[in-house]
């Protein structure tokens, strides 16, 4: 479950900083990178999910409900993956979008 939390969380935010401002006609708004984060915590609730359901399925009463938490805990940790390493790549590496966190 870490490894897809920082896979996600960086792979998002790596796509959103890399090929996604790359193309061409795109407008640069801070919407934009909201709209990733969001994909980032969807992406990763479903990831994380899937997994905990492909590993172990649910036997016990409630099980289910506990999985689920745990993939919305997962999916809040992938947000601040990809809210750090957004920070990072504000500062330190070439990019094409609007630079939210520029200090």
């Amino acid at each position: 479950m870490i490894i897809c939390m920082l896979v996600l969380g960086i792979g998002v935010a790596a796509y959103y900083y890399t090929s996604y401002n790359n193309a061409p006609g795109r407008h640069y708004k801070p919407i934009k990178w909201i709209y990733f984060l969001i994909a980032t915590f969807f992406l990763t609730l479903l990831f994380t999910y899937g997994i905990e359901y492909l590993v172990c399925e649910p036997k016990l009463n409630g099980s289910s409900t506990l999985e689920f938490m745990v993939a919305i805990g997962n999916a809040l940790y992938a947000c601040i993956v990809y809210f750090i390493t957004s920070v990072i790549w504000c500062n330190a590496l070439p990019t094409n979008a609007y630079r939210l966190f520029k200090f």
